[in-house]
Parts: C-alpha cells; structure tokens; sequence
C-alpha cells in the first residue's frame, strides 16, 4: 500500500485535524488553500488551534 501512494502523483494533499465546528474547519481549509498560488504537489496542514 506504501508503495502505491509513493508512486501516486497529486494535485495536492490537504490534512486537517478534527474539529467537530465543520463550519470553522471549513473556513480554515478554505484560508489555508487560498493563500497558495498552485496546490501542485503540496501538503497543506490544516492545525485546529487550541482555546
């Protein structure tokens, strides 16, 4: 299975943490990739922040 994902190619990988607030994670999802020209081959972390 490693293999598969490591011969894979992507557009762009999003992981996020879980946030029972979809509404907040989503616009949290929509900041992070917004603030990048292309999504090309990047892994974007989408971190809940702690209150």
């Amino acid at each position: 299975m490693a293999r598969l994902y490591a011969d894979e190619h992507h557009a762009g990988i999003i992981v996020c943490t879980d946030d029972k607030d979809r509404n907040r994670l989503a616009a949290r999802i929509n900041e992070a990739i917004s603030a990048e020209e292309s999504l090309q081959g990047k892994l974007i972390r989408v971190i809940r922040l702690s209150r």
